[in-house]
């Protein structure tokens, strides 16, 4: 009878008994038997194909998972890093859900320390980076100050082992420049830029620079140079040839708003430092900027309310 059904279904015996083993793993992972499924995937893991082990063990360790298993999904990675050296594709993939599970459920210490784990394994960064990328977003805003340095480290380490791979390396360090912008450390991204962001053209550079400079200067209580780059960082939106995206916003900022914001900031510097005849300068050539901004948009649009509310937080001196 095996005989018969091997060749009505045209298969060779070796494919025939692959197809009935994934088939019984399959049953027994829909019927809920985990631990009956988990032991005939490691009894047989090295006679599968990488692409048909993959998917089952996806399908374990989220089942683990949803059962609130944690130790199971613990032993599951583990041993995938230990034993499935020969199966790279299934060891990543296991690695790289076990890290994105624990930064999905806000777990923070357990996903950096998955995460410390993972490189060391040397699992393949372009497929850890989603799930590293996952909690990286999620602890800078919301984890503690040694919580962000250890998120900090682990994307250095990340970006040290993608060196050879640009698209990964520029992701890394965009990463980066905002854990940077998060902990105000304005010297550490401004280095990340000078030393350069792979896909970035020299103008983003040039930008980039000017902006991280002056924030630099102020938190080093720099006025007159921030002035400066910030200056300078006017000199590159002005040769601006088309309005650009703002990301927090999704609006497309005209240049001259840009330029208002900016000169609306140097004139808060010098009214800072004790220069209000500089300051009062300043807030003019802002509120000049934003009337020009205006007259580009739509009345009625988004940006002309976001224009016309920035320009009412410009000082008048009345």
């Amino acid at each position: 009878a095996v005989t018969a059904a091997i060749e009505a279904a045209r298969q060779t015996p070796d494919e025939f008994w692959r197809i009935i083993l994934l088939a019984r793993i399959d049953l027994l992972l829909k019927q809920g038997a985990t631990g009956d499924a988990e032991t005939l995937i490691w009894e047989k893991a090295l006679t599968l194909a990488d692409q048909d082990l993959v998917r089952r063990m996806q399908r374990l360790q989220w089942a683990m998972a949803d059962a609130g298993d944690e130790e199971a999904g613990e032993r599951l990675a583990r041993r995938a890093i230990a034993e499935l050296a020969t199966r790279p594709l299934t060891r990543d993939d296991v690695v790289a859900t076990w890290v994105r599970q624990a930064a999905q459920a806000g777990r923070t210490d357990t996903f950096l320390l998955r995460t410390a784990v993972a490189l060391d394994a040397r699992i393949g960064i372009a497929r850890l980076l989603d799930s590293f990328e996952d909690g990286f977003y999620r602890t800078m805003p919301e984890g503690t100050p040694i919580q962000r340095r250890d998120c900090i480290s682990l994307a250095k380490k990340m970006r040290e082992h993608a060196a050879a791979e640009e698209e990964l390396s520029a992701r890394l360090a965009m990463m980066l420049l905002d854990g940077a912008f998060y902990m105000k450390d304005f010297r550490a991204a401004l280095e990340i830029v000078k030393a350069g962001v792979p896909g970035q053209d020299q103008a983003w550079h040039d930008m980039l620079s000017n902006k991280l400079g002056a924030h630099a200067a102020l938190a080093e209580n720099r006025p007159l140079d921030a002035i400066g780059f910030f200056e300078r960082h006017m000199e590159t939106v002005r040769a601006w040839e088309h309005p650009q995206r703002n990301p927090e916003n999704g609006f497309l900022m005209h240049k001259e708003a840009v330029l208002g914001f900016n000169a609306k900031r140097i004139g808060d510097i010098y009214r800072d430092a004790g220069r209000p005849e500089d300051a009062a300068a300043s807030y003019a050539r802002a509120r000049e900027f934003y009337r020009q901004a205006l007259a580009l948009v739509e009345a009625e649009s988004d940006e002309y309310a976001a224009y016309q509310e920035d320009l009412n937080q410009v000082p008048t001196g009345e």
